[in-house]
């Protein structure tokens, strides 16, 4: 490879493999989570299904305050409290939570793109 060092050739496989062209993929595992979680699962599983959600949301929370994305930063912090595994919220009946689920996974879709690219 005529032209390059080895050091330029390390950063940009390693922006290509820790950067996907943008942060915007943090939605999909709090989306692919809840998806599944419309399935009959054990119980376990949510309890995993609360963290990912979770962290997602915080992410989505931090970026916002960061953008200066005040009422979207109230939104999603207010899901990541909703989703807490540590501090459990009991909605009881799973046809509640899969509606519940299926509008944190819309606002998810829906703000994907509005969360901050990370710096270089």
């Amino acid at each position: 490879m005529v032209g390059y060092s080895k050091a330029s050739l390390r950063v940009s496989l390693r922006n290509r493999i820790f950067n996907w062209g943008s942060i915007r993929k943090t939605a999909v595992g709090p989306l692919i989570a809840m998806g599944v979680g419309l399935l009959n699962m054990p119980y376990e599983y949510y309890t995993l299904s609360r963290l990912v959600v979770c962290v997602g949301a915080l992410y989505f929370t931090v970026s916002f305050i960061k953008g200066k994305k005040m009422e979207s930063a109230w939104i999603f912090g207010a899901i990541a409290a909703l989703y807490n595994p540590l501090f459990q919220i009991h909605l009881g009946d799973k046809g509640l939570w899969t509606i519940v689920n299926i509008v944190t996974a819309i606002l998810f879709w829906r703000n994907r793109s509005e969360i901050e690219a990370p710096s270089s």
